[in-house]
């Protein structure tokens, strides 16, 4: 799932996005996903990150793979194409 794919449904929720490089997903990672997800109720938290490898070791399967072996379900592990800059698409 891409980003932008969250803003399809017309129906209006509470989205978190939780962006970062996660090289590799830690317990630390999944304290901040656990806290927003508990600072937030009702909200749909979101972990995004980006499958680029060329300044970092990790595709995204891998962290993706690793965040839900930590507890962050497969679908809320999202790909962006920066996780630092808030673009859309």
């Amino acid at each position: 799932m891409f980003v932008a794919n969250l803003f399809e449904n017309p129906v209006k929720k509470t989205i978190v996005i939780m962006p970062g490089g996660f090289h590799p997903f830690h317990q630390g990672h999944l304290a901040l996903y656990n806290q927003a997800r508990k600072s937030f109720p009702g909200a749909d938290v979101y972990v995004a990150a980006t499958d680029d490898t060329s300044e970092r070791p990790f595709p995204f399967a891998i962290k993706q793979r690793l965040a839900a072996e930590a507890g962050v379900p497969a679908d809320h592990f999202i790909q962006v194409r920066s996780p630092f800059q808030p673009k859309i698409g």
